[in-house]
């Protein structure tokens, strides 16, 4: 009956087609195609009222049968949008997905079932984002710009499951109706840049700036497309260290100004910086008013006997974060902290015979009040290229995985119970590796990791939940994050914490800035330590009440623990990244090959011609670089450029530039070449006579390859992203072409170390140090050191700190501070560079100078006493004892920790006598003491039985497996 009332409505027979429909609604009230049918065929015979109840009937039956939906809107989208806007809504609340555990859908997944993130085929996917992004539009007509933006945003995630030809024309058409409308004109722009059409995404983008120069991702959107192919004009620039970073900015008119001139910042770069001050600013209140009443007695509560110290009063600390700066980010960061607590709780109880394993080990939830924040516009990995001081570097990644964390903890397959531990090693650690890119990571350069790996599974195409899962039954002891905040990347798996150690490796030349990534594999040169944050230890709650991280001013970026290797962390490996058939070759016959390829690449070239290259993306190029590289050309004749097509829009904008900045000659020797296959890629970079890295920037993946057949020259940077090639030259090429400025690579080349006098310091060489602060700013102490010549950086940094910074305040510290710094001893033991940040001006040198004056003086007093008291006669001897009683609350310090006690009234200044069997408080003498042979007790797992490659800086003062 079905079809004959479709062949009747084909045929424009309404009427017979609708009595055919209705024989099947008597028969079955609840066949929505019968419904749906009749409502068309009821909207043909201008019957409308008719035709939207049998539309909304086939809805409500039906909400998957995507067509009722399509033609009701269709119906209401004019006069009535608003009915339309929740019809669309009501659908999308009954189809959306709340999990994917059972084993049915899990297969489903894979079919494309779900993967929209609702219950609907793969197939269905084009169809459910075009009623979202109608729901966007007809908002936006109806002045509700907000929740317009959050349905262009679901579109926007739509169309990253395969659907981005239909995300263009949906975004094309909102376009077509409001040729200003800047949220659709931006989601315009990012769609079609994603399918390699970056000159048309600048045109969307300028038109969305036009449209609404405060939009912060329209203009953040243009910077990154326009940097990516070169094109400089209104860049602008900041003055970054006092002119150090970004020097050379450039005007609307594409000429080149000295930042050290101007002294100030402006265009494009400017604004796009000044947006991402203020959303870090802003993002300071986010999760205000969390730890209100019975949130925070609660959490206390669940968590006080986490604590390692029994005396710790988990709620006093608490009530110490609310309604302050950062309330919400700080929550979160506990919560993460204890569940890693937990999780090693439940290792020991488990596995540890003299304790008893728990039923459940319940997982630290997030207070109701906290949604997932907004992060800053700017992504973590576009930091590389954007002149932003290294705080707001390490702001940006902590609120990038802020979201990350709160996103997974409220997830609903994230399970009520923390992940159970693995056992213990039986004999081998349990390593795994998620990376989404393993066939062109830069680890599968140099290992088959499919065939060699194992254990090799393809996750792609899991849920999270599935994923995890795995990782538990396998019972992985360390889990590698091989992407970090690159594409593709899986971190919700690490931020739902299922091992014991998480850590970074490769992917991602930053600081994650999260809770759950507890290492960094890293060598000096890429990771100076200076870059390190000034206190290590995070190990167990206590510490992370005493970490505020977000809220420092300081210019360090890493808080993770960092594993140092010896020489590099890049992989370099000629023997397997070569042709087996080169390595017997000569060098004569190398070189000959060189020359052949050479006349093959460039036929017209001179022989006497040097060929400099640069095979890097060109958005790593920055305007200080091309100069540089233009003054080079012009000084040497008989040079030319060599840069690759990457993107091709680059090769005009940066001819261009040359041709305004150095002239047509020098321009003409620029030379461009499509980008190669990786085989051929390394072969002809055996053609290049010198690789000049870009030095914001450096290349990772790309100086490791070119190392084996060309030198390389590359400067170390301020960051982890600028100093990748120097670190694989301080290995890999043996040094000399490296200019790292310190680790391995700073004195490879030269085979000794520079020396450094001891001692105090001289007038003069105060003098000097603070000119040459002033030039290269107070965070590169390598250059500073070797300019100075006399001071290693190390000495040059703590003389800055320690005596010469101008904030210093060097006046006596006064009784009110000493009874702060008694108070901040008790609570955060000797941590005197945090217990400085908490006075006016104070060098953690000056702080504990004082205090150690204090004990030492305190001692002197009460050994006289103790003398004068032995000459007493009883009558005195009491007497004394009554005028000075001991205090109520004795002290006790071991292992450089603070008192236990103190008395509330006035700080506590410990007097600790040593000897090889105790480690007592003087005023706690009379008490019994159990010591553990004289010396704290340590715990340290080692992750071989052999000393290992890496020099480890250990996790606070544990490594704990």
């Amino acid at each position: 009956m079905l079809l004959g009332g479709c062949l009747h409505y084909g045929l424009e027979r309404y009427e017979e087609a609708l009595a055919w429909f209705s024989r099947i609604i008597a028969t079955n009230p609840s066949h929505v195609e019968a419904i749906t049918n009749t409502a068309a065929t009821l909207y043909c015979l201008n019957r409308q009222d008719e035709a939207e109840r049998h539309w909304l009937k086939a809805v409500e039956l039906r909400p998957s049968y995507l067509e009722a939906t399509e033609h009701l809107v269709g119906l209401l989208y004019k006069k009535r949008s608003t009915e339309a806007v929740e019809i669309i809504s009501h659908v999308q609340r009954a189809l959306k997905l709340v999990s994917n555990t059972d084993d049915n859908k899990t297969t489903s997944w894979a079919l494309g079932y779900g993967s929209s993130g609702y219950a609907l085929p793969g197939a269905e996917n084009g169809r459910i984002l075009a009623l979202v992004h109608a729901k966007g539009t007809m908002l936006y007509s109806l002045k509700e710009v907000e929740k317009a933006a959050e349905a262009f945003e679901e579109a926007v995630l739509l169309k990253d499951i395969g659907q981005l030809d239909l995300a263009i024309q949906m975004y094309e058409r909102a376009v077509s109706c409001d040729g200003t409308f800047d949220i659709a004109l931006t989601n315009l722009a990012n769609a079609v840049k994603d399918k390699g059409r970056i000159n048309d995404a600048i045109a969307y983008y300028r038109r969305a700036v036009a449209s609404n120069p405060s939009f912060a991702e329209a203009v953040c959107g243009l910077l990154t497309a326009l940097n990516s192919v070169c094109n400089w004009r209104g860049r602008g620039g900041v003055v970054l260290a006092g002119g150090k970073y970004d020097r050379w900015h450039v005007n609307d008119d594409g000429k080149l100004l000295d930042a050290n001139a101007s002294g100030r910042g402006f265009g494009l770069t400017k604004r796009v910086v000044d947006i991402v001050k203020q959303q870090l600013r802003d993002s300071a209140l986010w999760g205000r008013h969390a730890l209100q009443e019975p949130v925070a007695s609660t959490l206390a509560a669940e968590l006080q006997h986490r604590c390692r110290d029994p005396s710790f009063e988990l709620g006093e600390a608490l009530k110490s974060w609310a309604d302050h700066p950062w309330e919400g980010s700080r929550v979160v960061r506990l919560i993460e902290r204890s569940t890693r607590v937990i999780l090693r709780d439940w290792y020991l109880d488990r596995f540890d015979a003299r304790r008893e394993a728990k039923s459940t080990y319940p997982r630290p939830q997030l207070p109701p009040s906290l949604t997932v924040p907004a992060a800053p516009t700017v992504l973590p990995f576009h930091t590389f290229t954007c002149p932003l001081s290294a705080k707001d570097i390490r702001a940006i990644s902590q609120r990038n995985a802020m979201r990350i964390s709160c996103s997974t903890l409220r997830a609903p397959w994230l399970p009520s119970s923390v992940y159970p531990p693995p056992a213990p090693p039986d004999p081998h650690l349990n390593i795994g590796y998620i990376s989404s890119d393993f066939n062109n990571h830069p680890l599968a350069h140099l290992q088959q990791i499919e065939r060699e790996a194992p254990v090799f599974r393809d996750v792609s195409a899991w849920p999270p939940e599935k994923l995890i899962e795995q990782i538990v039954r396998d019972g992985i002891h360390i889990l590698v994050n091989l992407n970090g905040y690159t594409r593709g990347a899986r971190n919700e798996i690490f931020a739902a914490r299922p091992t014991p150690i998480q850590m970074s490796f490769m992917g991602f030349a930053g600081s994650l800035g999260a809770e759950w990534c507890d290492y960094i594999l890293a060598d000096t040169t890429a990771i100076p330590p200076s870059t390190l944050r000034p206190w290590r230890r995070n190990v167990d709650i206590e510490d992370v009440i005493q970490d505020e991280s977000e809220s420092s001013e300081d210019e360090w970026v890493y808080a993770e623990n960092i594993i140092f290797c010896r020489d590099t962390f890049f992989c370099c490996d000629h023997a397997q990244s070569c042709d087996s058939s080169e390595r017997d070759m000569s060098w004569e016959e190398e070189k000959q090959r060189r020359w052949v390829m050479r006349k093959q690449l460039f036929p017209d070239m001179a022989d006497d011609v040097v060929i400099l290259g640069n095979f890097n993306q060109l958005y790593k190029i920055e305007p200080t670089t091309f100069r540089s590289w233009l003054r080079i050309l012009a000084r040497v004749p008989k040079a030319v450029l060599w840069l690759l097509r990457f993107p091709e829009p680059g090769e005009g904008n940066l001819r261009a530039t040359a041709k305004a900045w150095a002239g047509s000659e020098v321009a003409s020797r620029l030379i461009f070449t499509d980008v190669a296959p990786k085989s051929q890629h390394i072969a002809r970079a055996r053609v290049c006579d010198l690789f000049l890295d870009t030095p914001e920037c450096n290349a990772h993946t790309t100086a490791a390859d070119v190392l084996w057949s060309s030198p390389v020259m590359a400067s170390a940077g301020a960051g982890a992203g600028s100093i990748g090639g120097a670190g694989a030259g301080s290995n890999g090429g043996g040094g000399a072409g490296s200019n790292g400025g310190g680790g391995a690579g700073s004195n490879s080349g030269a085979g000794s170390k520079p020396s450094h006098r001891r001692g105090p310091w001289s007038t003069a060489e105060d003098q000097i140090l603070m000119e040459l602060i002033h030039v290269n700013g107070p965070l590169n102490w390598v250059t500073i050191s070797a300019a100075l010549g006399t001071r290693s950086p190390k000495q040059c940094r703590e003389r800055y700190h320690q005596n010469l910074k101008p904030s210093l305040n060097h006046s006596p510290i006064t009784s009110e501070e000493g009874a702060q710094i008694g108070e901040h001893v008790r609570v955060m033991g000797k941590r005197w560079a945090e217990i400085a940040r908490r006075l006016n001006g104070r060098s953690d040198n000056a702080v504990k100078n004082w205090w150690n004056g204090s004990v030492a003086r305190q001692k002197r007093g009460t050994k006289r006493l103790a003398q004068d008291s032995a000459e007493m006669p009883g009558s005195a001897l009491q007497m004394q004892q009554n005028i000075n009683p001991a205090p109520t609350h004795a002290s006790t310090l071991t292992h450089d920790s603070a008192p236990t006690h103190a008395s509330a009234s006035s700080p506590v200044y410990p007097l600790t006598l040593r000897s090889s069997s105790q480690s007592l408080a003087l005023n706690d003498l009379s008490r019994p003491h159990v010591t553990s042979h004289g010396k704290p007790l340590r715990l340290w797992s080692t992750l071989h039985q052999r000393r290992p490659a890496v020099d480890i800086i250990p996790l606070g003062k544990h490594l704990q497996v």
